[in-house]
C-alpha cells in the first residue's frame, strides 16, 4: 500500500455514515465493496467491484491505473461497434456505473455486431439487458429478470437476475413477489444449503412465511451436517415463531461447534433478554 500510494491518494469511506450515504448515492455504488478511480479533475477512470482474491484486485487496478481496459480505452477500440464481446463489456461498464441508458445503447450495438456472436455472449446481453431495463423501466426490467431468474440453466446470470430482484423488493417492502421469487427459485435449488439458509433467514429477518423458513432452515442443517452458521438461522426462526427454548437449544449447538464466533453468543443473549422481559410484563 506504501508503494500504491506514491501513485494514489486513498480515502476509505463508511458508507453507512451521513456523508457515505451521499457518496454512495452519488456514485451508485451497487454493492461494497467499491472501489472508484477517479482522475485528478475528479473524473472517473473507472471502478473495481468486489474482492475476489488479491492477485486479481491488484491486476484490475493495475491496468486501471494505465489506462487498460477502462471504459475509455474500450471505447476507443470499438469505435461505433463491430465487435460484440467488445460492445457488451462496454455496456457492462456503463452498467457499473449506474448509467443504465447508455448500458442499454451498447446492448443493442453488441446484438447487431457481425463478430463476436455466441450463445454466451446473448445469455449475458439478456441480464444486462434486464439490469438496464430495471433502472428505465422497471415493470420491464423486473419481467425479464425474473425469467432469467426462474430458469434452472440460467446459472451464473440467473445467480445475478435473482440477487437483483430481492434487493428491489426487499427495499420495497414487496414481501408477497419476495416470496414468490424464493419459491420460483426453490423449485429447482431445493437440495442447495446456502440457497435454503439464505430463504429461511430472508424470511426469518422480515417475519414472513415462518413455517416455509422452519422448514428450509431445518433441510439447510440437515445437508449442510449442522454447520453452526445455518443452525443459526434455524434458531433465529425458532425465535420468531415463538418458540424460545428451541431458539436457545439451538443456538447453543451452534456455540459448541463454534465457540469462538462472539455473534452466536449476542443471539442467545437477544433470545434470553426477551425472556426476561416477557417474565417480568
Amino acid at each position: 500500500m506504501d508503494r500504491l500510494s506514491k501513485e494514489t491518494i486513498w480515502c476509505r469511506i463508511n458508507t453507512d455514515t451521513p456523508e457515505g450515504k451521499k457518496l454512495r448515492a452519488e456514485y451508485k455504488l451497487k454493492g461494497i465493496p467499491t472501489v472508484v478511480l477517479l482522475d485528478s479533475k475528479g473524473q472517473e477512470i473507472d471502478r473495481i467491484i468486489g474482492y475476489d482474491d488479491r492477485s486479481g484486485w491488484m491486476k484490475n487496478y493495475l491496468a486501471s491505473l494505465f489506462g487498460v481496459d477502462t471504459l475509455g480505452d474500450y471505447l476507443a477500440r470499438a469505435g461505433t461497434g463491430g465487435d460484440a464481446e467488445l460492445c457488451a463489456k462496454i455496456a457492462q461498464k456503463y452498467l457499473d456505473r449506474g448509467e443504465a441508458p447508455d448500458a442499454l445503447s451498447w446492448v443493442a450495438k453488441a446484438r447487431v455486431a457481425k463478430e463476436g456472436q455466441t450463445p454466451e455472449l446473448a445469455a449475458r446481453l439478456g441480464l444486462m439487458e434486464g439490469l438496464g431495463l430495471l433502472a428505465t423501466e422497471p415493470a420491464e426490467g423486473e419481467k425479464r429478470l425474473l425469467a432469467i431468474a426462474a430458469d434452472p440453466k440460467a446459472g451464473d446470470a440467473g445467480q445475478e437476475a435473482f440477487d437483483a430482484l430481492a434487493r428491489v423488493y426487499k427495499k420495497g417492502d414487496r414481501n408477497k413477489d419476495l416470496e414468490a421469487l424464493f419459491d420460483k427459485v426453490m423449485a429447482f435449488k431445493g437440495d442447495d444449503k446456502e440457497f435454503l439458509n439464505d430463504y429461511a433467514w430472508t424470511f426469518a429477518e422480515r417475519g414472513i412465511a415462518l413455517p416455509k423458513a422452519l422448514a428450509a432452515a431445518k433441510k439447510a442443517v440437515e445437508l449442510s451436517k449442522e454447520d453452526p452458521g445455518i443452525l443459526d438461522t434455524l434458531a433465529e426462526v425458532y425465535f420468531k415463531m415463538g418458540q424460545k427454548d428451541l431458539a436457545i437449544s439451538t443456538e447453543e449447538k451452534a456455540i459448541a461447534k463454534a465457540p469462538d464466533d462472539k455473534s452466536f453468543q449476542d443471539q442467545k443473549e437477544k433470545f434470553l433478554k426477551d425472556g426476561e422481559k416477557k417474565d417480568n410484563n
